[in-house]
């Protein structure tokens, strides 16, 4: 059930931020960019939680090199979508460079998170091995 409600809490979020994006909505400059910034890192975040929902961690690290990709050509095409198909709004380069920094301030935090749990992990294995021979 846990893995249903992620799933539909990412397609939510997913389709606020599409309608956003083709909003007439126009705003200050320096507030679009904490914009783009918020919804990119919460959206790196969701899909981050669903993939450790269905797959296993060890797999986290690729998906994290897949994200930091996926997620910045999904900004780039986001930013053109913007262009294109609302009135008050324009593809701005530093919007895709606010997009890029909320992933890659997620995707950062989740590799040293994880990087430290698994070195914890191992240096609590070689304790154990290290008495082992005593």
């Amino acid at each position: 059930m846990k893995k249903f409600i992620r799933v539909v809490w990412f397609v939510l979020f997913l389709f606020g931020m599409v309608m956003f994006y083709i909003a007439p909505i126009s705003v200050p400059d320096y507030v679009d960019k904490i914009y783009h910034f918020i919804g990119f890192t919460v959206l790196s975040i969701l899909s981050i939680s669903l993939f450790a929902a269905f797959f296993d961690k060890k797999w986290l690290n690729t998906f994290l090199v897949f994200l930091l990709l996926f997620g910045g050509a999904i900004a780039g095409v986001a930013e053109l979508v913007q262009k294109h198909f609302s009135a008050l709004r324009s593809c701005d380069y530093n919007d895709w460079i606010a997009n890029l920094c909320g992933i890659v301030f997620v995707t950062l935090f989740v590799f040293l998170a994880n990087s430290r749990q698994e070195r914890s992990i191992e240096l609590f294995d070689e304790k154990f091995d290290i008495e082992s021979f005593s």
